[in-house]
């Protein structure tokens, strides 16, 4: 449930409340563990580092499987690679197969002189029988070389690879189309913090403090409903207006010339953040 709603409280006695209200919800926030499991969600640390290393090298979704042992690397502006214990290895351009999107699951078709393939990624948690790592994406890949009659089909887990640039504080200096200043605040300029490991973001709309968790995929990130504090504070309309343009929406985001992050939704910037070093 949403607990940012326009509101007017009034001064006094009921703002009172809500400072203890504030009190007690900080103390219970800082006393929550960081999800590390495939129930809660967030990441072991072998997956945080693993997602890095594919961050850096370009890829965009991974996948790994056992029995037999495979792997998938897909670099949707590039290369797309499978491999698997036995011997295959076959590389081919993202942009020259077919794609079909069937929500929440997404098919990648290709076909060539020696073999064909299909990638079908469903959005549905998954976890690794070896490692235990939490995946969002069941993977399924079928792969027929040439001369045979039936796919071989491999079956595992994946992941989209996070933009590693997220992860830091992030001052929240317009939104929907208004600027935004520290003396419209009673706590200064709104901030945002993403936690890539524990899928989760936290912070300020400038009165209260919020947090909530997210889900990274290529160029979208999703919010989870956010909570938090209630507190009575001047302004409360720009406070109002800044968690309301997150919380459980499904945002587009990207990096402008300037290392501006925008939030987009059907094209139009809904917030634009700067970095706070």
């Amino acid at each position: 449930m949403n607990l940012f709603v326009n509101r007017k409280m009034a001064q006094g006695f009921v703002a009172g409340i809500f400072a203890l209200i504030f009190l007690t919800a900080t103390s219970s926030m800082g006393q929550q563990k960081s999800p590390q499991t495939k129930d809660s969600g967030g990441f072991s640390d072998n997956a945080y580092q693993l997602m890095l290393k594919k961050w850096k090298e370009g890829i965009e979704f991974y996948a790994l499987g056992n029995e037999p042992f495979w792997s998938l690397n897909m670099d949707f502006e590039g290369i797309i690679q499978f491999k698997t214990m036995n011997g295959a290895n076959v590389k081919f351009f993202a942009n020259k197969c077919e794609v079909t999107m069937d929500a929440p699951v997404i098919r990648y078709r290709k076909k060539t002189e020696t073999w064909e393939m299909i990638i079908e990624l469903s959005h549905e948690k998954c976890s690794d029988t070896m490692s235990d790592d939490y995946y969002h994406y069941k993977v399924k890949v079928e792969y027929k070389p040439a001369g045979k009659t039936e796919y071989e089909v491999f079956s595992g887990c994946g992941n989209y690879v996070p933009d590693f640039r997220l992860n830091n504080i992030w001052a929240v200096v317009e939104v929907n189309g208004m600027k935004l200043f520290p003396n419209d605040f009673k706590k200064g300029i709104p901030r945002i913090e993403f936690h890539i490991k524990t899928e989760s973001v936290m912070g300020s709309d400038g009165c209260n403090n919020f947090r909530g968790s997210i889900e990274l995929q290529h160029l979208i990130i999703v919010f989870g409903p956010l909570a938090g504090t209630r507190m009575a504070c001047p302004n409360m309309d720009k406070s109002d207006e800044i968690t309301g343009a997150i919380s459980g929406k499904k945002l587009a985001f990207e990096f402008d010339s300037e290392g501006f992050l925008l939030l987009m939704s059907g094209g139009k910037t809904v917030m634009k953040l700067r970095h706070i070093d």
